[in-house]
């Protein structure tokens, strides 16, 4: 992690990655806290950039606010802290992501699996920290609506369901009305998570990279 991180500079490392492979061009795809050094990528580098996904990404308009920077490094700085968390308070700390709704549908053992999946596979969590509190007070933050999104020029799909708990549905629509010719998949209900819906947003992305 460099001294002053940020979405900007990630982009960079990832061109150096392309270079370095002998790779021309991609197609990029960028989960929430993946969105903003995309939203980079897409603008900074458009002759590196052949399309663009953002499923359930970072969107301008999160105003939620933070709990206090110290409390979640003692969290994610801790694996025994952090996975007690998780056995405690698994299900409530869903609520982040998953609808109530959403999750009631659920069978206990898929209840027990989206949490192992959400949380548990981040173990050891202290390897990923500086990571963690870089998305969180850093990266996220960086996306708002100064970005210069009408300046983006290769093709944009984005995916984003309008019960999403965590980055709000709007921000989805904002970004979709402001990068010239963007495709916006809604879906009614899943969550940041999407559940249900798999197959249909394969297809989407399918045919997003064949157009």
């Amino acid at each position: 992690m460099p001294e002053d991180p940020s979405p900007a500079k990630q982009a960079a490392a990832y061109v150096e990655l392309l270079d370095h492979l002998g790779i021309d061009s991609v197609f990029v795809i960028g989960n929430p806290a993946g969105g903003p050094s995309l939203y980079h990528f897409a603008h900074d580098y458009p002759g590196r950039c052949q399309g663009m996904i953002l499923q359930s990404s970072v969107v301008p308009g999160d105003t939620k606010p933070l709990p206090p920077r110290f409390l979640m490094k003692a969290v994610f700085g801790s694996d025994f802290i952090y996975w007690s968390s998780v056995r405690l308070f698994g299900r409530s700390m869903s609520a982040m992501f998953i609808p109530k709704e959403v999750f009631n549908s659920l069978s206990e053992g898929e209840r027990k699996t989206m949490i192992s999946s959400l949380y548990l596979s981040s173990l050891p969590v202290s390897a990923r920290t500086k990571g963690i509190l870089f998305d969180m007070y850093v990266s996220n933050l960086a996306i708002d609506e100064t970005f210069p999104f009408e300046e983006i020029t290769v093709p944009v799909l984005v995916v984003h369901a309008k019960d999403d708990p965590a980055p709000p549905y709007a921000g989805a629509v904002i970004v979709s009305e402001r990068i010239p010719g963007c495709r916006l998949v809604s879906i009614e209900t899943g969550g940041h998570l999407l559940i249900g819906h798999e197959e249909e947003i394969r297809d989407a992305i399918r045919k997003f990279i064949r157009q």
